[in-house]
């Protein structure tokens, strides 16, 4: 064998071994790839249940800081009326009314009202027509400082107290 017929038979080795090298790193870099894809897939199905899991908390941490109103009770005197409302939810605080002109409210407790709390709205200069009607928007805060506001509406006639929250 010549030495030419030698460097040509070292050449096709290196490039046969050469082809088994490339083959070999496409191979593994496909195994590599698809146990990456593998567990990106199960870190996106664990990210999904703690982003879910935040915002169930978050929600409940929301849900926990609202009042729970309860019509307690109403005496009317003439134009004047008032209600008793209990709170079976969360503690509020900085409570105001507003109603219509030319009637006038004022609440107790103000600053406060804790969960179980007896809330006395004291309504006068009231307009009645046959069936006194008792409606008025309660603004406070929730327990996480948010403004929040309920509308209630009291019908004597339907003995009925309706509370409806609304955005503050």
């Amino acid at each position: 064998m010549t030495i030419s017929e030698w460097l040509l038979l070292v050449q096709t080795l290196v490039f046969f071994g050469t082809g088994i090298a490339v083959v070999w790193y496409t191979l593994e870099t496909r195994r590599a790839r698809q146990r990456l894809e593998v567990q990106n897939e199960l870190l996106l199905e664990q990210l999904k249940v703690a982003i879910q899991n935040q915002v169930t908390e978050q929600l409940k941490n929301v849900e926990q800081a609202q009042p729970l109103f309860e019509g307690d009770d109403v005496t009317f005197s003439g134009n004047n009326a008032v209600l008793r409302i209990r709170n079976r939810g969360s503690g509020i605080s900085e409570l105001s009314t507003e109603v219509n002109a030319p009637a006038r409210a004022r609440v107790r407790p103000s600053r406060f009202l804790p969960e179980g709390g007896l809330l006395v709205v004291e309504l006068s200069d009231l307009c009645t027509s046959g069936s006194p009607e008792v409606a008025f928007l309660l603004r406070y805060r929730d327990r996480n400082g948010s403004p929040r506001a309920t509308r209630v509406r009291y019908v004597s006639k339907e003995n009925e107290c309706a509370f409806e929250r609304v955005d503050a």
